[in-house]
C-alpha cells in the first residue's frame, strides 16, 4: 500500500465534511437566498458543524478502513459500516426537508417539520456519533491499527467501545425524546 493510499482516508474525511457544507448551503441559497443560508448557518452553526463533522468523520473511518481490505472476512463489517454511515447521511439531511418542500409548493408539511428541526438535527449528531463508534469497532475487532497509526487513533480503540456505543444510544434516544416531547409541546 503506497502512501497515497495510506493517507487518503484523512482526504476523503476533508472533502465529505466540506463537502456537506457545501450541500447545507446550496440547498438553502437554491430553495430561499444566499442572505437565508447564512442566517440560518448562524441560527444553528453548531449543530450544522456537529453534523459535517460527524460525517466526515465516517467517511474517514471508511476509507481507513477500506484501505486494509483486499480480500479480508473485515469486508462485511465494512458493509455493515457503509449501511450505518448512508442512514447517519440520511437523518443529517432531513432537516432539509422543510426548505425543499416548500419550493415543491407542499408549505403545509414544511410548517410541520421544521417544527420537530431540533429533533431531526439531533438524530443526524447521534446517529453520525453512532456510526462512527461502530466504525471505530470494526477497525479494534479486525485489528486494522498498525503499530505506526496515529497514537490518538490507538488510544480511541483502547475504550470498550461496545459500552460507548450503549451509552451513547441510550443518551442520545433521551434527548431526542425529550426535544420531540418539546416541540410538540410548543405546537399545542
Amino acid at each position: 500500500m503506497n502512501l497515497i493510499n495510506k493517507k487518503s482516508h484523512y482526504f476523503f474525511g476533508l472533502l465529505a465534511f466540506f463537502g456537506m457544507i457545501g450541500f447545507y448551503f446550496a440547498v438553502l441559497i437554491i430553495a430561499n437566498s444566499v442572505e437565508h443560508a447564512l442566517n440560518e448557518f448562524q441560527r444553528i452553526w453548531y449543530f450544522i458543524l456537529f453534523i459535517s463533522v460527524g460525517f466526515g468523520v465516517q467517511t474517514g473511518l471508511y476509507f481507513y478502513i477500506k484501505n486494509f481490505l483486499n480480500n479480508s472476512p473485515a469486508k462485511v463489517s465494512v458493509a455493515g459500516s457503509a449501511g450505518v454511515s448512508g442512514v447517519s447521511m440520511a437523518a443529517c439531511c432531513a432537516h432539509h426537508l422543510t426548505d425543499l418542500l416548500a419550493v415543491l409548493g407542499l408549505s403545509v408539511f414544511a410548517v410541520l417539520i421544521s417544527q420537530y428541526q431540533t429533533s431531526l438535527m439531533l438524530i443526524a449528531v447521534f446517529s453520525n456519533a453512532l456510526g462512527a463508534i461502530y466504525m471505530l469497532s470494526v477497525i479494534k475487532k479486525h485489528n486494522l491499527v498498525k503499530k505506526e497509526s496515529n497514537l490518538a487513533l490507538r488510544k480511541i480503540i483502547s475504550f470498550n467501545l461496545d459500552k460507548l456505543f450503549k451509552v451513547f444510544f441510550v443518551i442520545g434516544l433521551a434527548v431526542i425524546v425529550l426535544s420531540i416531547i418539546y416541540s410538540f409541546i410548543k405546537i399545542i
